[in-house]
């Protein structure tokens, strides 16, 4: 049996896949270990060793949707988080306490935001 180029293209593109997936598949385990480890301490830091649509896709949600989940992790429902906690393969209360960790290192940027603000706007008052 002959091998036409279109045979030999679709060969090479199986196989590629393959190896994408097996590599995305090496990824998520890296992931996962971190979180049980506790070496990842906030759901942001998960997309410095993965990437965020394949997340999405494998969560089954819609990508500009999790791109929002990501800025604003408060605006997660329950069922986000335990798809996102299944596609990664780890307990739903790790996930849920690396977001909480997220949106404490908000709260705290946002007080002392604020903190630096008024100082600011009472010194020039002083002046």
């Amino acid at each position: 049996m002959t091998q036409t180029p279109h045979t030999i293209c679709r060969c090479l593109y199986y196989f590629s896949f393959m190896q994408y997936r097996d590599y995305y598949e090496s990824r998520l385990d890296t992931v996962k270990t971190y979180i049980e480890d506790n070496r990842i301490d906030k759901f942001k830091a998960i997309f410095k060793i993965i990437t965020k649509k394949p997340l999405a896709e494998r969560a089954g949600i819609k990508y500009q949707r999790f791109l929002y989940l990501i800025k604003k992790p408060g605006s997660m429902t329950c069922a986000e988080i335990d798809s996102i906690a299944r596609s990664i393969k780890v307990d739903y209360l790790l996930m849920e306490t690396l977001i909480e960790n997220q949106l404490a290192e908000y709260k705290r940027h946002k007080q002392v935001d604020h903190l630096l603000s008024s100082l600011l706007s009472s010194s020039s008052k002083g002046s």
